[in-house]
């Protein structure tokens, strides 16, 4: 689900980024259903888990967080503004990142 996945992406970068490892660069491409968790304004009931104050906190960690452009699209979120800081990408941004990394955790 969407939302367990930006929960785990929210928890990697401030795991990822303490003081043992400040070098360390993550990023993020959502796609599928994850696609969602860019769009702004989102309304959550109490308790619930807001995605893109989820979103936010990562970007401001300095974490590069991209959507797959098509995912985008097939959700009807093309035309809609992202999150500030949000940008939408392609395959071959993931396939760069992907070989550009030490390491790869997908879920």
């Amino acid at each position: 689900m969407n939302w367990l996945s930006c929960v785990r992406v929210r928890q990697c970068p401030g795991l990822l980024r303490d003081s043992s490892h400040e070098n360390t660069e993550v990023w993020v491409f959502l796609m599928a259903d994850a696609a969602t968790c860019t769009i702004p304004n989102q309304t959550t009931p109490q308790g619930d888990y807001n995605l893109e104050r989820m979103v936010k906190a990562v970007i401001h960690k300095g974490v590069q967080v991209k959507a797959r452009d098509t995912c985008l699209d097939a959700h009807g979120l093309k035309a809609l503004p992202l999150i500030e800081g949000v940008e939408a990408s392609n395959m071959l941004q993931l396939a760069q990142w992907t070989l550009a990394a030490n390491k790869v955790l997908t879920f």
